[in-house]
């Protein structure tokens, strides 16, 4: 057994007496077969993989080929909403979860959050409760979770969260004609 089944064995017991929902993105994201023989090896565990895909052909071979069970598109990476839209629209993606990898930015959890709405069944939203002062400041509004643990969509205009210039203008390397 090679290192990576090693550290998947574990996983897999661990998840099984913690409960967890799935093993996240531990593989080199273009090492699409590896994924593949775990989840030959390792039938019972869910694998989720996506978050460094950055077109919507790596999304199809973790589909086709790695046969991953949760896809984590990046809207900052993987080519914004064109590229998520067309994920969601793909054969094949319908007995899998689309969980946004959104771990920067309330900028970023909101254009998350606005996507998976559209989908006919997210259940997850990836969100970073132990946010920096630099990720924080970005955006005016800040996205929180609820008690229950879950997050709304905001509604406001355009993905309902307003960057604050000032903050971004008073990190900025170079400057910038705004």
């Amino acid at each position: 057994m090679n290192v990576t089944c090693v550290r998947v064995d574990l996983a897999q017991r661990a998840q099984h007496r913690l409960g967890l929902p799935l093993v996240e993105d531990f593989v080199h994201p273009e090492e699409f077969g590896t994924y593949r023989d775990l989840k030959r090896d390792f039938p019972d565990l869910r694998f989720a993989a996506g978050e460094q895909q950055s077109t919507i052909w790596d999304f199809r071979r973790l589909i086709h080929e790695s046969r991953v069970d949760v896809l984590q598109p990046d809207l900052s990476r993987c080519g914004g909403m064109t590229v998520a839209a067309q994920l969601a629209a793909e054969p094949g993606t319908a007995d899998r979860e689309i969980v946004t990898h959104s771990w920067l930015t309330d900028l970023l959890h909101a254009y998350s959050l606005h996507y998976l709405a559209t989908l006919p069944a997210a259940t997850w939203v990836e969100f970073n409760v132990a946010q920096s002062r630099l990720s924080r400041g970005v955006a005016r509004d800040h996205l929180s979770l609820s008690a229950d643990g879950t997050v709304s969509v905001p509604d406001g205009p355009g993905i309902g969260v307003d960057v604050d210039e000032d903050f971004v203008r008073s990190r900025q390397l170079n400057e910038v004609d705004w």
